[in-house]
């Protein structure tokens, strides 16, 4: 059931009280974390009268669900003493609080203290721990970005980890959500650590050259909402020689050398260099965002560039790609907002659908775009394309006024935080006085 933040507090705490512990369960899942007044003052209270009723069901949803990190540290901590005597309460205690969504969010700055209640040498012993449960558990959860912000640029608890393991871990966390969050501020993003965003960039620099990690970095660029504009500090040109040194001789079963890919007619090796393309293969000249690549490149993955950062597709220019590279197109122009902006373009893109997996990307880079762009879809996707130069303009122009509005949210969620400390320091010191 939902959480009605209406009801009268003490109303509330009187009623759980004397709730079944499996009703108090229920309602717990309910509760939301993102609620100002739910997590800084009234259930506050609530939660450690709840965990003076002393019963394992309660316990385990305050692990869940709870928002009072010195509440799941706690009870991180009484999972590890169980383990012991009931180990599956007590792993599962501890699980509980790795997967909490609310708690990241209540202290989300904590990360060099302690994150969903584990402190950094525990999140060590997990990191290296053989049975990655556990540390799979916390990497999939969307809430835990300071945990992501770590991992992607190799900082405690994750630094100095064997390549083969630092792959496994990027792999538990290539589809989380959170992978995005770095773009526009939201959730428990830690603004005292670098971007996840420059972490994965970092990543496609470094990262050697393995079957793993094609497999976890193509995972990774597949899972990335691609923001518009996007000019990260990555040279293509060095990223494409390291890989495309990879391929020699072909040897059955590897897919370094493999001659058929996943999603297209390419091998596994170019393709994933055609994603990483359409994503990163632009610039910054001026106030215009230009793709790095053009529609007549002999490379390939250079075409891909400008299939995928172009600002000005045309209809035209669409479908004569189409008949060049087929599916090969169609990879790269889904991760194209410009496209996306556009009822003819987009109509165009879906009617190239060929296969299952861009079928579904299609899908969700809608959702995308309903979501983070909806003045442009409730304007111009309604409307024929504008001219190359008024559509760059344009599309610029938004990203733009996005860009800024995400630095003022960021600044103003920070002097949110201030004053939320402000208000109940104030608070504690009128109660002394009196």
């Amino acid at each position: 059931m939902a959480w009605d933040n209406t009801e009268p507090a003490a109303i509330r705490h009187a009623r759980l009280s004397v709730m079944p512990p499996v009703e108090v369960y229920e309602e717990l899942q309910g509760f939301d974390a993102t609620s100002v007044s739910t997590v800084f003052f009234a259930e506050r209270d609530l939660e450690f009268m709840l965990l003076a009723r002393n019963d394992l069901l309660i316990d385990l949803a305050l692990a869940k669900y709870g928002a009072v990190d010195d509440i799941v540290a706690n009870l991180y901590r009484r999972g590890a003493e169980q383990l012991a005597s009931d180990p599956v309460y007590g792993k599962g205690l501890q699980f509980a609080c790795l997967a909490n969504q609310n708690v990241s969010l209540g202290a989300h700055g904590k990360f060099f203290g302690h994150c969903n209640g584990v402190s950094v040498d525990e999140l060590r012993r997990l990191v290296l721990d053989t049975n990655q449960e556990a540390i799979t558990t916390l990497l999939s959860n969307p809430t835990a970005d300071p945990v992501l912000q770590a991992l992607f640029n190799q900082l405690p608890p994750f630094n100095d980890l064997e390549p083969d393991l630092l792959c496994v871990l990027v792999h538990y966390a290539s589809d989380n959500p959170a992978i995005n969050h770095g773009r526009s501020g939201q959730h428990g993003t830690d603004s005292t650590l670098p971007s996840i965003d420059a972490g994965i960039v970092e990543l496609l620099k470094t990262s050697p050259v393995s079957e793993n990690w094609l497999i976890t970095l193509t995972l990774l660029l597949a899972s990335m909402n691609p923001r518009y504009p996007y000019t990260p500090d990555l040279e293509l040109g060095p990223v494409l020689a390291k890989w495309r040194n990879s391929t020699g001789t072909q040897t059955p079963g590897n897919l370094l050398t493999d001659t058929g890919g996943e999603h297209t007619s390419l091998n596994r090796v170019e393709e994933f260099l055609c994603m990483l393309a359409s994503l990163y293969g632009c610039r910054e000249n001026g106030l215009l965002i230009q793709a790095t690549g053009g529609s007549d490149d002999p490379d390939v993955v250079m075409r891909c560039a400008f299939y995928g950062r172009a600002t000005n597709l045309t209809i035209e220019q669409m479908q004569t790609a189409f008949e060049r590279d087929a599916d090969v197109f169609v990879l790269a122009a889904l991760q194209n907002n410009a496209v996306f902006s556009q009822k003819d373009l987009r109509a165009a893109l879906e009617g190239m659908l060929n296969n299952e997996y861009a079928r579904a990307t299609f899908t969700k880079r809608m959702e995308h775009a309903k979501t983070r762009w909806p003045l442009v879809n409730a304007g111009l996707a309604e409307r024929p394309s504008p001219s190359v130069t008024s559509e760059g303009a344009v599309l610029t122009a938004l990203s733009r006024v996005e860009a800024s509005i995400a630095k003022l949210t960021s600044s103003a969620n920070r002097l949110a935080s201030v004053a939320k400390w402000g208000f109940a320091i104030l608070v504690v010191l009128i109660l002394l006085h009196h």
